[in-house]
């Protein structure tokens, strides 16, 4: 009756459905810190750790309305309103979902805060509800400032992150919770000047960030089994850049900030042509 009505009269009939979802966060941050001062040097530590706990129930609909409603899909005029039925539904279980993290951080500087030394080491798993778990490695992340002169500041980082996938992207066979986790490299270098007087500021940034197993989407019409469109595991997507910034006080309560970046930004690996 619909495939006669499409082509005969170009309407097809709707119905009215529901959907609902329920989602409940919890989470949890604790750190504790240590600091040494002495006369030349001095050391902060920090231990943490984090968790958030996600839980997400959907619902089902019991029956559904009659048809109704024709609407012109080239038009979008309806000959009728559609008309809201209050369709029961009934809510499934929870699903949680858990991700914590760890962390070890220390800043240390030394010859009178001339030279200041950062190093971290983190760590992190993600439990979606009833799919396999995602670890992560080592996270090493590393830093140093060297204030050269008086309101010159000479700076170099490097850092590593751990990324999840959402659980609920499926893959080109439609399967949930396949894709592995993203990870990711940054270095960057920098300076900063000051004037004396902080009437004004120049700071330079050098970067290049890669993001590994980095997730792509399929085209609008490029779907899956299930008739979605779905993620590809896509390579690395790395950029590269730099960035400077200006600051001028001009009059009290009064600051200008002018900032330019040029940014390279390729996958270099293989994936679908929306990656590309």
């Amino acid at each position: 009756a619909q495939i006669n009505r499409l082509a005969t009269r170009n309407e097809v009939e709707r119905w009215f459905t529901r959907s609902l979802g329920d989602r409940k966060f919890n989470q949890a941050d604790s750190n504790v810190v240590n600091e040494i001062r002495r006369e030349r040097w001095k050391s902060m530590t920090q231990v943490g750790g984090y968790v958030r706990v996600a839980a997400v129930r959907t619902a089902t609909s019991r029956g559904l309305t009659p048809f109704h409603s024709p609407i012109n899909v080239f038009t979008g005029v309806a000959t009728s309103p559609l008309v809201r039925t209050d369709v029961p539904v009934v809510f499934g279980a929870y699903v949680n979902t858990t991700t914590w993290n760890s962390y070890l951080q220390n800043r240390t500087s030394v010859l009178n805060d001339k030279l200041v030394f950062t190093i971290g080491l983190g760590y992190g798993q993600n439990h979606p509800g009833r799919r396999p778990v995602q670890k992560g490695d080592l996270l090493p992340n590393y830093a140093v400032v060297w204030n050269a002169i008086a309101g010159l500041s000479l700076y170099g980082s490097y850092a590593e992150s751990f990324n999840p996938v959402d659980p609920n992207l499926e893959d080109f066979d439609g399967r949930l919770s396949m894709c592995s986790p993203t990870t990711g490299v940054n270095y960057e270098a920098g300076a900063k000047y000051d004037l004396p007087n902080r009437r004004a500021s120049l700071t330079l940034a050098l970067f290049d960030s890669r993001i590994n197993n980095a997730l792509v989407q399929s085209g609008a019409g490029d779907l899956n089994r299930n008739g979605n469109r779905y993620f590809t595991e896509a390579g690395t997507r790395r950029g590269r850049g730099v960035e400077t910034t200006v600051n001028l006080r001009l009059l009290p309560g009064w600051t200008l900030v002018g900032a330019a970046a040029f940014l390279d930004s390729i996958y270099t690996g293989d994936g679908p042509a929306s990656a590309r």
